[in-house]
């Protein structure tokens, strides 16, 4: 692993600054990357569900905030409050997840191993199983 791997490897952890744009830029360096850096290809994939894992809670939250307006329009007792709390609810969970992230990219450039949690292990795991498969087919 080279120092152009690290600070690929890193950069992508970055993309989720991205919205939307973040899991396709992942997933093209993935596509672009599998066969060749394995470094990159991991965290790229790493990347790619971590994002996809933080835009599905947010979605989960966000169709919580509609059920909520609505509470709000129909004149339900305190869901101005849980409107409110909701938006920051939201916002501090996106921020915590580009925190993270910022820390996986610095953490990647310095030469270091990083996982996200869960998301780490089961590639991890997943990549072992597909390398045993792999040499098993080659030596017959």
């Amino acid at each position: 692993m080279n120092q152009q791997e690290q600070s690929m490897a890193g950069l992508i952890h970055l993309s989720i600054i991205l919205p939307l744009w973040g899991p396709i830029i992942a997933l093209v360096v993935w596509l672009n990357n599998r066969n060749r850096y394995r470094f990159v290809a991991f965290h790229s994939l790493q990347s790619l569900f971590y994002q996809l894992a933080v835009y599905a809670i947010l979605v989960v939250g966000g169709l919580f905030h509609l059920i909520l307006k609505f509470l709000q329009w129909i004149k339900f007792p305190l869901a101005d409050m849980f409107v409110s709390i909701n938006v920051y609810l939201l916002l501090f969970v996106y921020f915590i997840a580009i925190l993270y992230a910022i820390y996986g990219c610095f953490t990647v450039i310095s030469g270091q191993d990083f996982n996200y949690f869960v998301i780490g292990k089961k590639l991890k795991d997943s990549e072992k199983d597909i390398d045993e498969d792999f040499f098993d087919k080659e030596g017959e």
